[in-house]
């Protein structure tokens, strides 16, 4: 696909040539990619190495100025720290999982010491009304 950086209007979105990626040149991360049949708005933006990209609509049936604000939203969501806090919280396990994580150990530890060790934890969880039995 060839990359193109221009100022998105609807005149450009309407001119746009098949197999092309239009980039916003007042709003970076801000494209309408182009495929033989479809025209696409996007927002794209890399967090921490890894390119994330959110669909914003389709051309005509999003106007330009729409997935333009919708873009600049989400500018100023990621300017926050907002979206960074939501993947940081994501990557935090469950006390299920940190459970699992502990008892896959490989250090020395017999069965009946796990049986124990997740019979105790499961017990306080529902006794202090946390979770159910697993």
């Amino acid at each position: 696909m060839a990359r193109v950086q221009t100022k998105l209007t609807e005149t450009a979105c309407k001119n746009a040539q098949p197999d092309t990626k239009l980039w916003d040149s007042e709003i970076k991360g801000f494209a309408l990619f182009v495929g033989k049949t479809r025209k696409t708005f996007y927002f794209q933006k890399d967090i921490g190495g890894k390119t994330t990209r959110t669909k914003l609509g389709t051309w005509p049936d999003t106007r330009t100025a729409d997935a333009r604000y919708e873009a600049s939203l989400h500018v100023a969501e990621h300017a926050s720290g907002a979206v960074a806090k939501r993947l940081r919280e994501a990557r935090v396990p469950t006390l299920s999982d940190a459970l699992e994580t502990y008892l896959a150990r490989p250090k020395l530890r017999s069965e009946l010491n796990k049986k124990l060790v997740r019979n105790q934890i499961e017990g306080h969880w529902t006794c202090r009304g946390l979770m159910p039995l697993l």
